[in-house]
Formats: C-alpha cells, structure tokens, sequence
C-alpha cells in the first residue's frame, strides 16, 4: 500500500513460494493501470522493502565462502599461438 501506480482493488497479496538455500522466497502480486512501467514499479517496491527491513532491523543472512589456492596458484591453459 501507498504506491500510487497500484490498485487497491483487487488488493494486493503475497504468496509463500519457496524456501531456499539461504531465504524464505516470496512473490508479490499487484495490479496496475499502466503496463509500460511496470518494472519501475517492482523496482520501487524492492527499495521500500529494503528500507522497511532496515527500519526493522531484519537482516537477510546471505551465504559466506571460503576460497582456497592451492600452492603454486592458478596456471592458465597455454595460448593457441598460430
């Protein structure tokens, strides 16, 4: 609510897809009278549902790696020199 380019009606409603490797996966579902737009839009609500998980402190914990060299590092294949 409160993006003026979305309908209140139908209302907007959010399905729980997923769960995955490090996330609860979720889609948005909303309606609007402009089509061109419409990925202004999705973008603009990612930002306020950042902001809003920032406000509310929520962290999304995303995967950490750890990469390991071999001694001797990394040797590229040789050149095709013609």
């Amino acid at each position: 609510k409160g993006h003026k380019k979305i309908l209140s009606y139908p209302a907007p409603f959010v399905r729980f897809v997923n769960f995955g490797d490090s996330s609860l996966d979720f889609e948005l579902y909303f309606w609007s009278r402009e089509l061109l737009p419409i990925e202004d839009i999705k973008s603009d609500l990612r930002f306020i549902i950042d902001r809003r998980f920032r406000e509310e402190h929520i962290v999304i914990p995303f995967p950490q790696r750890d990469l390991w060299i071999k001694e001797g590092g990394f040797k590229p294949p040789p050149s095709d020199s013609r």
